[in-house]
C-alpha cells in the first residue's frame, strides 16, 4: 500500500504527468466549448427553419382565405349570369356563354403577377380560344391534362383534380412546372340546372411571400441569427487562439524537457554527461547497454571505474582538452565493451553555465564496428579484383562508353599491354579503335551500337600491334555501370595459335580427304573389274550350280559397290566450314533437280537461315527421294517451319502411307529401314554435326513427318528489304 501511495505521490509531483494532466484537461475544455457552440448554431438553425415554416403557413393561410372569398364571389355572379342567359334567355349555346364567363368574371380575377383564373367544367377546360393553349389540351379534364403535364413535372394535384372532378369546394396547392415552384389555389363549384363549373385562383408561393412581405421577415430573422452565428464563431476564436497561446508558453520548458528526454532514452546513439572531476552526471540506456549495466549503475560513477587505465587516460586528455578550448571534438577511438572492442565514432561539447564557463561535456558516441568491417571488407575486396585484374592472363580493358571521349581507354591490364607490345601507360593514351586493324576498325560504331542495346558483344577482331603486326582475338564485351556513368568492360583473348591448329587441321583434313578420294577410286575400279568378270563368267560356264555361285557373287559386289557410293556422300560432311544457308533457296535448288511427277511440293518457311554445314541440301535430297520411292500413295509434300521453346522445328512431311510403327525405334540405324541403304543414317549424321536433330513423328497409314529441331541461335530470319 505505501509503495502504491509512493508511486501515486510520484506521478501527482512529475512535471511531465501534470503536464499531460494539463493538457489532456485542456483539450476536454476545448472540445465542451465548441460542442455547446456546435448545439447553439444547431438551436439557431432550428429556429431559423421554424420562423420559416410558421412565417410561410401564415402567409399561405391567409392568402388561401382571400382567394376563397374572390372565388365565392365570383362564382355568385357567373351563377346570375349563367341564369339570365339560359332561364331567361333561353339560350343554350353553353360553348359561347362558357367564354363569356371566362372573360368577363374568370379571367378579370387573376391575382399578383403570375397568378392564375381558371374555369373548369369535371369533363373539359374552358379557356380563352384566342389564347396560346396546345391543343393536346382541349376539351380535356383538369385529371387528364394534369396527368398529361406529369412528364413535364406536374405534381401535388391529385386533390386538386378530385375536388374539381366531384364539384367541391377548398384550399391547396400544386406544382405545374418546377421551374416555377409551388402555387397556391383555392376552388369553388358553381351549379346551373344540370351544369356545373369550378372556379380557381391559384399564385406562385414567392410571390406570395413577397407580396405578403413574409420573404422580408425571413431573410431578417436568417440575417440576424447568422451575424450573431459569425460574431460568436469569431469571439469564441480570438479566445481559443489567446487561450492556445497561454498554455503554449506555460507548456514550453516542460514539452522541450520531455523531447530531450526522449530523444535521448530512445536514441540508438550511446549519449553521456560528464563533469570537469570525470563523473558520469548522465547515461542514455544505449550505453549503459553497451557495458552490459543500466544507467543508475553508471551516474555517478568516475570514467576510471568504467574504463581500463589506458583508455581513461585517453578519455580524460579528450574531455581536458574541450574544457580548456570550449571546442567541440570529433574522435575515433577503440573500446572496450563486454562482447570485445568495439570502433566508436565520438563527438565531445563543452556544456557552460550561465556565465559562460565549461562545466563538463557532453559526449554522443556512435558505433561504427561495422562500418570499420565493411570498409576492411571493401578493401580486402578490392585488393582481389585489383589482383585479378593485373595478373589475368587475358586482356582486359575498361573504356568510356559515351560523350566525346567514346572509346577513350581508361584502364588495361598488364596481359592487355604486352599482348599489344605497349606499356600500361601507353595504352591508357589510345582509343579503343587505335587498336583494330584497319578492316576490323570500321566494325567499330556498330559494336557499340550493339552494346547500347543491351546486347553482350562476343565475336572475332583483329587487332594491331605496336610493331604493325595483326593478331586476330575473340571479343566478349558489356555495358559497365557505376553510379550514373556508364563504361564498357572488354575482355579480349589472342588466339593466334588456335588459328594456326585450326590451319594445321585443315590440311591435314585435305590431305586425308585427297587420299580417300585416291583410295575410292581405286576400289571403285577394282569393283568393276570385278564384276565385269563375273559376268563373263556366267555366260562361259554350263554348271547350273557354278551359275549360282557366280550370282551370288554378282549380288555381293552390287552391295558392295553400293555401300561404296554411300561412303562417297560422307566424304562431304565437315569438309567445308559451317555457314549460314538459305534453307527456301537450297529446297527450291533440289525441286529443280527432281521429277516429282504428279506429287506437289508447298514450301512455307520465308527467309529461314541455318548455321550449318553446306551439304545439308542432301538432307532435303534424300527425304524427297524417300517419298518418291516410298510414299507410293503421296500426291504432296509440304515443308513448314515455327519457333519452340527449343528453338526452332523445321517439318518435312508427305500424305503417303507413312512408316510403320514397328520400324520408327530403328530408323536411323545403318541398313535397317526401308529407305535406300543408309540415307536415314547419313541424314541424321549429317544433322548431329551441326547440333541438330531428326525425329519421324507421322501417323501410319497417313503419311511420314520429319521433325527437325534446330538449336536457339543456330537460325535466324533473313531481314527482306522494302
Amino acid at each position: 500500500m505505501n509503495d502504491n501511495k509512493g508511486e501515486m505521490d510520484n506521478g501527482k509531483n512529475n512535471p511531465l504527468s501534470l503536464y499531460h494532466n494539463l493538457r489532456k484537461s485542456g483539450r476536454l475544455q476545448y472540445i465542451l466549448i465548441i460542442f455547446i457552440f456546435i448545439l447553439l448554431i444547431a438551436s439557431a438553425v432550428f429556429f431559423i427553419i421554424n420562423v420559416n415554416r410558421v412565417v410561410t403557413e401564415t402567409a399561405i393561410s391567409s392568402y388561401q382565405t382571400n382567394e376563397l372569398e374572390i372565388v365565392r364571389e365570383t362564382a355568385r355572379a357567373i351563377q346570375e349570369y349563367v341564369y339570365v342567359q339560359t332561364v331567361v334567355l333561353g339560350r343554350t349555346d353553353i360553348s359561347n356563354i362558357e367564354q363569356e364567363v371566362y372573360t368577363k368574371f374568370v379571367d378579370p380575377i387573376r391575382l399578383l403577377k403570375n397568378g392564375d383564373a381558371w374555369i373548369y367544367a369535371p369533363d373539359h377546360i374552358v379557356f380563352d380560344k384566342s389564347a396560346d393553349l396546345p391543343t393536346e389540351y382541349w376539351g380535356r379534364s383538369m385529371a387528364e391534362i394534369f396527368a398529361l403535364q406529369k412528364k413535364n413535372g406536374a405534381s401535388h394535384y391529385e386533390e386538386m383534380t378530385a375536388d374539381v372532378t366531384n364539384a367541391r369546394e377548398g384550399v391547396g396547392y400544386y406544382v405545374w412546372l418546377p421551374e416555377k415552384g409551388s402555387e397556391i389555389a383555392a376552388w369553388t363549384p358553381v351549379r346551373i340546372g344540370n351544369y356545373t363549373w369550378t372556379i380557381g385562383l391559384s399564385t406562385p408561393l414567392a410571390e406570395i411571400l413577397d407580396a405578403t412581405g413574409a420573404s422580408a421577415q425571413i431573410a431578417l430573422f436568417t440575417y440576424i441569427i447568422l451575424v450573431s452565428i459569425i460574431i460568436a464563431l469569431v469571439l469564441l476564436s480570438i479566445w481559443i487562439v489567446t487561450d492556445m497561446r497561454r498554455r503554449r508558453v506555460e507548456e514550453a520548458l516542460v514539452e522541450s524537457e520531455e523531447l530531450y528526454q526522449t530523444l535521448a532514452e530512445s536514441s540508438p546513439d550511446m549519449i553521456y554527461l560528464v563533469d570537469r572531476e570525470g563523473i558520469v552526471r548522465y547515461a542514455s540506456p544505449r550505453a549503459a547497454q553497451a557495458f552490459g549495466r543500466t544507467p543508475a549503475d553508471l551516474i555517478g560513477k568516475r570514467i576510471d571505474a568504467i574504463f581500463p587505465p589506458d583508455v581513461v587516460r585517453h578519455h580524460m586528455n579528450e574531455i581536458t582538452g574541450v574544457m580548456t578550448s570550449g571546442q567541440s571534438r570529433q574522435l575515433e577511438v577503440v573500446e572496450p565493451h563486454p562482447d570485445g572492442n568495439h570502433w566508436m565514432s565520438a563527438r565531445l561539447s563543452p556544456v557552460k553555465d550561465a556565465e559562460g564557463n565549461v562545466t563538463g561535456i557532453l559526449g554522443i558516441s556512435t558505433d561504427i564496428t561495422d562500418r570499420k568491417r565493411a570498409e576492411e571488407a571493401t578493401r580486402e575486396s578490392e585488393e582481389k579484383y585489383r589482383l585479378l585484374f593485373e595478373q589475368a592472363g587475358d586482356c582486359i580493358l575498361i573504356f568510356e562508353a559515351e560523350g566525346e571521349n567514346r572509346g577513350k581507354i581508361l584502364a588495361a591490364n598488364s596481359a592487355a599491354a604486352q599482348m599489344h607490345g605497349y606499356s600500361i601507360e601507353e595504352m591508357l593514351t589510345k582509343n579503343i579503335a587505335d587498336l583494330d586493324s584497319p578492316k576490323s576498325r570500321t566494325a567499330v560504331p556498330d559494336r557499340f551500337i550493339q552494346i547500347f542495346n543491351n546486347q553482350r558483344l562476343t565475336g572475332e577482331a583483329t587487332h594491331i600491334r605496336k610493331d604493325g603486326t595483326e593478331f586476330p582475338i575473340d571479343i566478349n564485351a558489356g555495358l559497365l555501370t557505376l553510379g550514373t556513368k556508364k563504361y564498357i568492360l572488354a575482355i579480349d583473348r589472342d588466339f593466334s595459335l588456335r588459328k594456326q591448329q585450326e590451319k594445321a587441321l585443315k590440311i591435314a583434313n585435305q590431305k586425308l580427304q585427297l587420299m580417300n578420294i585416291v583410295a575410292w577410286h581405286d576400289i571403285q575400279n577394282k569393283i568393276t573389274g570385278l564384276r565385269g568378270y563375273v559376268e563373263l563368267s556366267q555366260d562361259m560356264v554350263e554348271n547350273e550350280k557354278v551359275k549360282a555361285y557366280l550370282k551370288t557373287e554378282e549380288d555381293i559386289l552390287r552391295v558392295i559397290d553400293r555401300q561404296i557410293q554411300y561412303t562417297r556422300e560422307y566424304q562431304q560432311i565437315g569438309v567445308q566450314a559451317s555457314q549460314w544457308v538459305n534453307i527456301r533457296e537450297t529446297i527450291k535448288n533440289v525441286l529443280m533437280y527432281k521429277t516429282l511427277g504428279p506429287i506437289k511440293a508447298l514450301v512455307d518457311i520465308s527467309d529461314l537461315e541455318i548455321y550449318c554445314d553446306p551439304i545439308i541440301e542432301r538432307v532435303f535430297s534424300h527425304l524427297i527421294d524417300n517419298t518418291l520411292q516410298h510414299g507410293q500413295t503421296a500426291t504432296e509434300i509440304r515443308i513448314n517451319c515455327h519457333e519452340t521453346a527449343e528453338g526452332l522445328m523445321l517439318v518435312y512431311e508427305d500424305n503417303g502411307v507413312g512408316v510403320p510403327d514397328r520400324k520408327k525405334p530403328n530408323l536411323f540405324t545403318p541398313g535397317v529401314a526401308k529407305f535406300s541403304g543408309f540415307f536415314m543414317f547419313f541424314i541424321h549424321d549429317l544433322l548431329e554435326i551441326s547440333d541438330m536433330s531428326i525425329a519421324e513423328t507421322g501417323e501410319p497409314g497417313k503419311g511420314a513427318r520429319f521433325e527437325i529441331t534446330v538449336p536457339k541461335g543456330m537460325w535466324r530470319m533473313k531481314e527482306v528489304n522494302a
